[in-house]
């Protein structure tokens, strides 16, 4: 069995956010079958408990900011379990449209196969649909020092420390962003599809992404199934790493199962350019991490301005290949804040591709990392550098990359 958490606040690990990703697609609204009454009795009385016992601990190790946050967490989780329905429900509702049908039944076959082949502790997650009244359900805040990409981290009861804080208020996100740049922090919002309780509620499928495209959806899932089953607290990369490689590999054997790899390469495919283009965010990252280490203020600006430089300049030189224009916006506004988040979710990343084709199964790989969240945080760190030392971009992209941003030169080495 792998790792258990202990429990957390009412959300504690969110993913899928929007840009992260590289998914630019606008969502499609699902239709939400109305006229049906809530059905109370599988909302899990226990866990409402849970709730208020939780709640009641967070009041007591917090104070007056912390009760504010708390509060507006515990009310965002209960509201979408109160809006949502059993899916067999949905899914029988005669004004339910067949869209939504066709996913919501999509959505329980990768759900079953989670538990039966990827061996995935499913618990009764994503047995009800929630339909909410906007794109997305919660948003997360990423807060970062001028001269750090190490980002600011919130710190939970029970789940640990990570470089993120989740909303479920847009205004309210926007303003702790505000009250952190007033320090003098850089930062980034960024609006989340899908989040995971880590196994303290049932989530729900959430009308924000069940109408994405079946590899997104199987990835998306999966990705926050895995959570039940490995967290280990205060390694957020870890965590991250593990639930985004799990999820893409796992939609992978998904297809596979099916017959339908193709289709899987073909989604991959048309995400080419955000690849290539997140293999040079990461050496962008490690470049600053670098500059940020060494001298004076005065020179790690000027060195922070000129990797940052390098990167607008490799992009702009390689637009074609990487994305053809789509993130223009993002090269612009790129900032340390955005970076932790992108480091959050692929740091460990090819340390786990590593693990799986050196165990060569799925069930010998999630014994592995079963092994490895066991460690203490040095032994996990070195052992997965270990498995797969960092890199300025992955292999398979170093051909098409030819400018290195991680020390600000050009393809022969010189200083812009």
């Amino acid at each position: 069995m792998g790792n258990e958490h202990t429990g957390g606040a009412p959300v504690v690990c969110q993913a899928h956010a929007n840009m992260i990703s590289g998914d630019s697609d606008p969502l499609d609204d699902a239709m939400q079958a109305p006229g049906e009454p809530i059905d109370t009795a599988s909302l899990a009385w226990p866990r409402l408990w849970r709730t208020g016992a939780l709640f009641a601990t967070l009041w007591l190790l917090g104070g007056c900011a912390a009760l504010q946050y708390y509060t507006q967490a515990a009310a965002g989780q209960l509201e979408v379990m109160r809006t949502s329905r059993p899916v067999e429900s949905v899914i029988a509702h005669p004004d339910t449209g067949p869209a939504l049908r066709d996913r919501l039944l999509v959505a329980r076959r990768i759900v079953e196969f989670a538990r039966s082949e990827l061996e995935l502790d499913t618990g009764n997650t994503y047995r009800r649909y929630a339909a909410i009244d906007r794109p997305f359900v919660v948003w997360n805040l990423f807060a970062a020092a001028p001269l750090s990409v190490d980002g600011h981290r919130w710190c939970y009861p029970f789940v640990g420390c990570v470089p993120y804080r989740g909303y479920f208020d847009r205004n309210a996100a926007l303003r702790a962003e505000a009250g952190f740049q007033r320090r003098g922090y850089e930062t980034y919002v960024a609006g989340v599809s899908a989040y995971s309780t880590l196994g303290w509620f049932d989530d729900p499928l959430l009308s924000t992404f069940i109408e994405w495209s079946e590899p997104r959806l199987a990835e998306l899932l999966l990705h926050e199934i895995s959570h039940r089953r490995i967290w280990v607290k205060d390694d957020a990369v870890f965590n991250e790493s593990f639930a985004q490689f799990a999820g893409e590999t796992g939609a992978r054997l998904w297809f596979r199962h099916s017959g339908r790899e193709a289709e899987f390469d073909r989604h991959l495919a048309s995400r080419e350019g955000w690849r290539r283009l997140r293999a040079l965010l990461l050496a962008t990252r490690a470049g600053l991490e670098s500059v940020y280490r060494e001298g004076d203020d005065e020179r790690r600006y000027r060195d922070k301005a000129r990797v940052l430089e390098t990167l607008r300049r490799c992009y702009r030189q390689h637009r074609t290949l990487l994305g053809g224009g789509a993130f223009d916006g993002l090269v612009e506004t790129v900032n340390n804040a955005y970076l932790v988040a992108l480091g959050a979710y692929s740091d460990a990343y090819p340390a786990f591709a590593a693990l799986y084709r050196r165990e060569g199964d799925w069930a010998a790989f999630l014994e592995a990392v079963d092994a490895l969240a066991g460690l203490a945080p040095v032994q996990r760190t070195a052992a997965l550098e270990a498995l797969h030392p960092r890199r300025h971009v992955s292999d398979d992209e170093s051909d098409l990359i030819q400018c290195d941003a991680r020390h600000g030169t050009n393809a022969a080495g010189e200083r812009p």
